[in-house]
């Protein structure tokens, strides 16, 4: 096709500065209500990493949550990663939850930081969340099972969360 049998409407739609082209429900391109603008001030999926240790969790009590990060209004959590690079001490059993106040295993639930540190040991969870277009608290817990958090002496965890941020 040469450029003179471009139909002059598609022609101007095509060279629309900064509207993105898309199709209709009967495949002729239009411009979307979306700029190229608005694409670019969409977050990329970004990870940020978090260290927790045993001493955080520490008390008289089998379980215990504390705020890792606030989820930014308009955020999407995308994947969460968690390996322990110290095991940790006390109770029977020693896991870690990572979720918000109303489901605190949302994105990890109950991973083992007690087993043995390998290159294996790890908890990885892609469930896709947006809790709110406000800001949220996500969580991490530890819950000891039978006994107290207060009589750990040991544990290290690396945590990564993968989010992006709606324009």
């Amino acid at each position: 096709m040469a450029y003179s049998d471009v139909p002059k409407d598609l022609l101007n739609l095509l060279l629309t500065p900064g509207k993105l082209i898309v199709a209709n429900d009967k495949g002729m391109p239009v411009a979307s209500d979306i700029g190229l603008s608005d694409i670019a001030a969409a977050s990329q999926p970004s990870w940020t990493k978090y260290t927790v240790d045993y001493t955080m969790f520490s008390g008289a009590t089998n379980n215990k949550s504390i705020t890792l990060f606030s989820l930014p209004a308009k955020s999407v959590l995308q994947a969460v990663i968690i390996k322990h690079t110290t095991s940790f001490s006390g109770g029977l059993t020693y896991a870690l939850f990572v979720g918000t106040a109303s489901s605190n295993g949302k994105y990890i639930n109950a991973f083992d930081v007690r087993q043995a540190v390998s290159d294996t040991a790890f908890g990885i969870n892609s469930t896709y969340g947006m809790e709110s277009f406000a800001p949220v608290n996500i969580l991490v817990t530890a819950n000891s099972g039978l006994g107290l958090l207060s009589g750990a002496n040991a544990g290290v965890a690396n945590i990564w969360i993968q989010t992006s941020t709606l324009p």
